[in-house]
Formats: structure tokens, sequence, C-alpha cells
């Protein structure tokens, strides 16, 4: 029993390096498996450009430092596990000498010191298997860190109390003298924008590419907090209420519509958790989605595949609208897609989205001229700044 207390101390003397090690391991895993999927979502665009031969190279080196790493921690399993078994080895070779000088001395029977001899293995055997177990356990420890590190990420913060009053019926939303500033750049992606969305219009936001149209889009759904000036929606700064509370207010079309794996009726429920199939197949009618959803196998219980592989792009973006549908909130955000549909395809959308925007009040990054046509008013962003505003005949 004296050489037990052995065995934890130089667990955790082994542990310690073993820990940090593990910590490489899954830091190289997922710089390896970030690369990867770049690589393979950007294929065509590297066969196009020559640059095949060079993405070998660079996905060998870092496949090369994720098996170091891998290698490193194996080593320190492989060490730990020999002390452990060395120790526990020692120490029974001690007792076992330690009882032949007694039964030598007569101090012990026989029976007596073959049954310690016998039971010594079994209680070293704990240890031995607690550092097994530890082992397994700095391994899902350091999975589990980078997991919690991701979900204890802090939402935009609120400066009052989720019971502040929420706004209600049309919302007139204003950015006030809104400013931004992305922590890698030099300059303000916005800066002193000030803008009103009336109630029940639509206004485009046009400009070109890092203008800012997606920075006040992610300003007005909190994925962001502007650096100085306020949003308010009917006077009530945004900012005073809770995240979720505040985006019970919006419906999102983004341009990419983003189908997770499952059914359609699933990817449609999303937005509204608790609506019935009845609601669904409406939000889906007044999407222009139900001929095709219709015509799938199952229907509305066809999987869509992972990221909706089995729909083309105009069924997705229906799909999307359904959801916004299903939502039915005050304030529509919306991406114009760029992709080329069909002209049915474009067609139908066009004819959803007319009908989602009543009686909406509608912020959408326009890429289209029949968008900024049917806007009622159009703001014109530039280097982040605020250009023009007005409608379509006065601009």
């Amino acid at each position: 029993m004296a050489t037990a207390p052995a065995i934890p101390v130089l667990m955790v003397l082994v542990g310690s390096h073993a820990e940090e090690q593990m910590q490489g391991q899954w830091a190289a895993l997922s710089r390896m498996s970030a690369h990867f999927l770049d690589v393979l979502q950007g294929l065509p665009t590297l066969k196009i450009f020559g640059r095949g031969a060079a993405e070998r190279e660079r996905v060998a080196e870092v496949s090369d430092e994720f098996r170091e790493r891998t290698l490193k921690v194996l080593r320190y399993a492989f060490l730990s596990g020999f002390v452990l078994e060395f120790i526990a080895t020692l120490s029974i070779a001690l007792v076992a000498v330690a009882l032949g000088v007694r039964l030598l001395m007569g101090n012990i029977p026989f029976e007596a010191a073959f049954l310690v001899l016998l039971l010594a293995p079994e209680f070293f055997r704990p240890l031995r298997e607690l550092g097994v177990h530890r082992h397994a356990g700095m391994e899902g420890k350091a999975s589990a860190d980078r997991i919690f590190e991701i979900l204890n990420t802090p939402e935009p913060t609120s400066k009052a109390s989720e019971t502040a009053v929420r706004p209600s019926g049309p919302l007139t939303v204003v950015f006030d003298d809104i400013s931004y500033g992305y922590p890698d750049s030099e300059q303000p992606a916005l800066s002193g924008v000030t803008l009103t969305l009336p109630a029940g219009t639509c206004t485009a936001l046009v400009g070109r590419s890092g203008a800012g149209k997606s920075t006040l889009v992610n300003l007005l759904v909190r994925f962001l907090d502007p650096d100085a000036g306020r949003i308010s929606a009917n006077g009530i700064p945004i900012d005073e209420l809770s995240v979720e509370g505040w985006r019970e207010n919006l419906a999102l079309v983004p341009q990419r519509p983003y189908l997770f794996y499952g059914s359609v009726l699933e990817n449609i429920r999303l937005a509204r958790p608790d609506a019935t199939r009845e609601e669904i197949e409406r939000a889906a009618e007044l999407a222009g989605a139900s001929e095709f959803i219709e015509r799938l196998p199952r229907g509305y219980d066809a999987e869509v595949g992972e990221r909706g592989v089995r729909l083309s792009g105009g069924e997705a973006q229906r799909v999307a609208i359904a959801r916004a549908f299903l939502k039915d909130a005050p304030v529509l955000v919306m991406d114009e897609s760029t992709s080329s549909l069909d002209p049915e395809s474009e067609r139908l959308i066009g004819d959803a989205l007319v009908r989602l925007m009543q009686d909406r009040t509608v912020l959408v990054i326009a890429h289209r001229l029949n968008t900024v046509y049917r806007a009622d008013r159009i703001a014109v962003l530039q280097a982040g700044r605020l250009a023009e505003t007005g409608a379509y005949a006065d601009l």
C-alpha cells in the first residue's frame, strides 16, 4: 500500500503533458477539417486556375501536422501505460519480497502470505484502469472544450431585462447615425448611416460589393451590435430587448437558403415549431412551393438531403419563402438571390415575394432591376456611407 500513491502522482505528471498534446491534436484536426472543406467547396475554382497541385501540397502539409500531433499523443499514451504497468509490477514484486522475508523470519503464516500475494494484483488493477480512463477522459475533455467554446460564445448584449416592452403591430425601423468597423479592418464598414424603414414599405438596399449592405442587415438582425448609433423599432431601441425577443419580429430570406437534412415539412416548420401541418401547407401554397412539393415521392415528408441537395435552387428558394410566410413576422429581411433561374421558377418566386412583402416592413439587398423598380424607396450605399435615398423615379 505504501507504493500505491506513486501511481496517481505519476498519472498527474504524465497526464498534464498528455493533455497539452491532446489540445494541440484537436487544434490540428480543426485546421485540417476546415482546409479540406475549403478545398472541396472550391475545387472547380482551383482546377480552373491551375492551383490543384499547390493545394495537394498544402493538404499534405496539414495532414502531416495532424499525423505528427497524433503520434505525440500516442507516445504519451504508451508512456503513461508503461509507467503505470511498471509501477504496479514493481509494487507487486516488493510485496512478494516483503512477504518472503517475513515468511523466513516466521512473522507471518504461509496461508496469510499466499492470500496477500494473490490479492496484491487485484489491489492495483483499479489504479491501472483509472490510468486508462483518465487518458480517455482527457481526450473527451479536449473535444468538449472546443464544443463549449462555441456554445458559450456570448450573444450581443441586451441593455434591459426580458420584461422590456416589445414593439407590436406594423414596425417603423430607424437606423440613427450607425457606425460599425470590423476588428481586422482599418476602414469602417459603416459610418454615420441614418435610414428610416417606414412601416409597411419596401426599401431596396443597393451598392457595390463591400459598400456595407450585408453589415447593415447583420446589425438589424443583431448578428452584430453597432459601435456607435442606435437602431429602434417604433421608438424602442432594439438593444433594450433580448436578442430572441427582437428576432421574433423578423423573418429572413437569405441569398442562399440553407436546408437542413430532413423532410420538406421539417425544414418549413423550422420557422415556427408549433405550427400545424395545415398551416405549413398554407405557407407553402402562398410561397408557390406546394405544386413541386406534392410532386415529390413522399410529398411534404420527402427528404431534401444534406444542404437540400435533392431540390433545385428555385425550389430551395421557395422553401425559404414558405418559412417566412409561416413565421408571419412584421419585418422581412431579404438578400435577393443572384443565381440564374428558369423563367417559370423566377416568375413563381417573384409572385410569392410580392405576396410576402404586403403589409410588412421590408429591407431587401437588391441585385435585380425589377426588385429596385418595385421598391417604395431605394437606399444607395457607397463605401459605408448612405449616398442617396428616394423613389426609383427620383433617383
